[in-house]
C-alpha cells in the first residue's frame, strides 16, 4: 500500500500516541550495554522529570538523529520494576530486518511484507517468507510491548522494544495469560520488571537481562475485577452524567467521562480520550474532577472538540 492510496477509514488502525520510550540499554562507545535497571527516554521534558524524581536518576538531554523526534530527554533510574497498565492490543512480535533506511521487510515466519519504494513513495508487497525460501534467518526477532505509566501525566503509551529471545517467548504468553483472566475489556494493572539471568555458552557464561511481566494479585481477584482500570469496553447506551456517581477511584471517574463522551455524540475511542485527557488536566484530583463533572452535569460546561495535542477545548456558559 502505497501512501497516496485511498483505505478506508475502518480499516485504519487506531492507536494511542506513543509517550516515551523504555529501554534496557545505555550506549557505550563501541555498542549498547544492557543495564538492570529501566532507562525512559521521552520528548517530554517534565515527563522524564516526574520519572527521576519517583525511580532515581538525572533527568539529562538526549538526541538520536535516527529519532522520529531528535532532540528528546532521558533519564537512567534505579528501579528494576514499575507499575504499568496494559492495553488491550499491546504487544505485538515480529520478524524483521533493518538497515540504515529503515526496516526492509516484516515476516511472521510465514508471510513477509517487502518495503518497496516507487520513486518518492513506499509501498508493500506481500510474499511468502523469504529466509524460509533461502534457508538462513536473514532477520531479527522483535517484540513490542506498549504500556501506560499510571503515575505520570497521560500523554500516550511508553513503547519497550527487545530483540531478545527469552522476551519473545515468555512476554507474548505472560501478556496472553493476565488479559485473558480480565474478562471486563478493561486495561489490566501490572508490573514490569527487569530480570538478570546467565547461561553458558561454549564454556564462557553470558550475563544479560530479560523483561519480564507480573501482577500483584491472584487470579480469583484479576478476574472479580480487582485489578483493573479504566474501562476501554464500548458503552452500549449512554447515561446522563451524575456526580453521585464519581467518586475518587480512576475506573469510576473514568467510566462517568466516557458515558458523558458518549452521550454528547464522541465515537467510543474519542470518548476515551476525553477521559483521560479531562483527569490529566485534573492532575487526578478527585475535587477537581468532581467540579468538573458538576460543571458538566448543569450544562455550564459543554466540550467544544478536542485541541491539536489532543487536551480539551471547553465551552463556557
Amino acid at each position: 500500500m502505497a501512501r497516496n492510496d485511498v483505505v478506508p477509514l475502518s480499516d485504519l488502525d487506531r492507536r494511542a500516541p506513543e509517550a516515551g520510550r523504555i529501554r534496557l540499554g545505555v550506549k557505550t562507545g563501541r555498542a549498547m550495554k544492557s543495564i538492570d535497571t529501566f532507562r525512559f527516554t521521552s520528548p517530554y521534558q517534565d515527563l522524564i522529570e516526574a520519572l527521576a524524581s519517583k525511580y532515581g536518576g538525572v533527568a539529562s538531554p538526549w538526541s538520536d538523529e535516527r529519532a522520529r523526534i531528535k532532540d528528546q530527554w532521558e533519564v537512567v533510574t534505579t528501579t528494576a520494576e514499575i507499575p504499568v497498565y496494559l492495553p488491550a492490543n499491546g504487544l505485538s512480535t515480529w520478524y524483521e530486518k533493518w538497515s540504515g533506511g529503515g526496516c526492509e521487510r516484516r515476516c511472521d515466519g510465514v508471510a513477509c511484507e517487502v518495503v518497496q519504494m516507487q520513486g518518492d513513495n513506499a509501498s508493500l508487497v506481500k510474499t511468502s517468507c523469504i529466509c524460509v525460501g533461502k534457508g538462513v534467518r536473514e532477520c531479527q526477532p522483535y517484540t513490542r510491548l506498549n504500556v501506560v505509566l499510571p503515575e505520570l501525566a497521560f500523554r500516550g503509551t511508553w513503547r519497550l522494544e527487545t530483540k531478545g529471545w527469552n522476551a519473545l517467548h515468555e512476554l507474548p504468553g505472560m501478556f496472553d495469560m493476565i488479559r485473558s483472566l480480565d474478562e471486563s475489556g478493561r486495561m489490566v494493572q501490572a508490573y514490569l520488571g527487569v530480570e538478570k539471568r546467565s547461561d553458558k555458552q561454549g564454556g564462557r557464561t553470558r550475563h544479560y537481562v530479560v523483561p519480564k511481566l507480573t501482577v500483584g494479585q491472584s487470579p480469583q481477584e484479576l478476574q472479580s475485577g480487582e485489578a483493573s482500570v479504566a474501562s476501554i469496553a464500548p458503552v452500549q447506551q449512554p447515561k446522563a452524567v451524575t456526580v453521585a456517581s464519581v467518586v475518587s477511584e480512576h475506573n469510576e471517574v473514568t467510566k462517568v467521562l466516557i458515558e458523558y463522551g458518549v452521550s454528547v455524540g464522541m465515537d467510543t475511542f474519542d470518548a476515551e480520550d476525553f477521559a483521560l485527557a479531562c483527569i490529566d488536566q485534573a492532575n487526578s484530583d478527585p475535587d477537581r474532577l468532581q467540579t468538573l463533572v458538576n460543571k458538566l452535569e448543569n450544562g455550564s460546561l459543554t466540550f467544544g472538540g478536542f485541541n491539536d495535542d489532543r487536551t480539551v477545548n471547553w465551552i463556557r456558559h
